[in-house]
């Protein structure tokens, strides 16, 4: 069944973008699967590979498209609620002289401190305050006699996700509470607008593309996590 997952912030969420919920998912799952395959119905999962893209059992759906060799998320991108600022932090670093015991003879050697572990270094982050994230997905067993289309099994999954984005360690998005509640159709690639369809989510640019489709760019990037992998980039179409 399609749904509808938000997550409620406490704090601001660092990070160029938010990230994907199939990918969030993944980082829950991936050291589950081991326990999975051994489980008395861990048949189901026969192929099932931490290090391989597309096969670790998460409760969204996935589907494959002519032209792409890796099935995809049948997820929508991370939709922001309403930014209440838009700012960038910086994160700085250097080698800490002021100890007075360093300038004992004894003590005293060379460090590089233009490269390696102790290189200076005061890097920007994007900051946003928002409320809330919100995806659109199609749950996984949507079309089972059961009808539950992974609903609760998202519930349980997400409830060990407590904060997202960069920076979690600074305390930067911390999650409140996660609410996964049925959606009125299926966003998760395209959502029906006043001028067509509208694109949802990055995915390759071999797809099918309904008429009239609008509200994307073309670029190259992974349509698929994990997202910063070199050798899944392509050539795709991305909400804009």
């Amino acid at each position: 069944m399609p749904l509808k997952v938000t997550a409620r912030l406490l704090e601001p969420i660092a990070g160029i973008d938010p990230p994907h919920l199939d990918s969030i998912l993944e980082c829950v799952m991936r050291p589950l699967v081991p326990s999975i395959l051994k489980s008395s119905n861990g048949n189901r999962h026969i192929g099932a590979d931490a290090m391989r893209t597309g096969t670790i059992p998460i409760p969204i759906d996935r589907k494959f498209v002519a032209g792409y060799p890796h099935p995809i998320a049948r997820c929508s991108s991370p939709i922001m609620g309403h930014v209440h600022r838009d700012g960038v932090e910086h994160f700085a670093r250097r080698l800490d002289t002021s100890d007075p015991h360093l300038l004992a003879e004894e003590n005293r050697k060379q460090v590089n401190h233009t490269g390696g572990e102790f290189k200076a270094s005061r890097l920007p982050l994007r900051v946003r305050v928002v409320n809330e994230i919100v995806w659109f997905c199609m749950g996984r067993g949507s079309n089972s006699a059961r009808g539950k289309g992974g609903a609760s099994e998202m519930r349980n999954r997400l409830k060990r996700v407590d904060c997202i984005g960069k920076k979690s360690s600074y305390g930067y998005g911390r999650v409140a509470e996660w609410i996964v509640e049925p959606a009125q159709d299926d966003w998760s690639w395209f959502a029906p607008t006043d001028d067509g369809p509208m694109l949802m989510r990055t995915l390759p640019s071999c797809v099918a593309m309904p008429k009239g489709l609008w509200g994307f760019r073309p670029s190259f990037a992974a349509p698929v996590s994990p997202y910063f992998d070199p050798a899944l980039l392509c050539e795709v179409i991305t909400p804009c």
